[in-house]
């Protein structure tokens, strides 16, 4: 009585398809990964980030202006207030990945 193996043979990896549509000089060899996009910061990242983080404030201004006041004038909300410096420790922490 012949049994068959439990496990298929292990064959190699098939190979890597040939260079797509997305290949471009300026994004290098695949869009999002190459060079270009891991310069770091630059002014015009910098001035987005800030605009889209200010459209973002004024979008939710009332529950914030309602947090901070909670935060204020009661006590056992005040935890609120340690939210600025952990996240600044965590940006630290992360700088060079960042």
């Amino acid at each position: 009585m012949s049994t068959a193996p439990l496990n298929p043979p292990v064959t190699a990896a098939p190979e890597a398809p040939a260079a797509s549509s997305v290949t471009s000089p300026e994004f290098g060899s695949r869009a999002g990964l190459g060079p270009r996009m891991r310069r770091g910061w630059t002014v015009q990242r910098l001035v987005i980030g800030a605009a889209l983080g200010l459209l973002a404030a004024a979008a939710c201004y009332r529950a914030w202006a309602d947090i901070l006041w909670i935060a204020w004038h009661d006590e056992e909300a005040s935890q609120v207030w340690l939210v600025l410096p952990v996240a600044a420790w965590l940006v630290w922490g992360r700088w060079p990945a960042i």
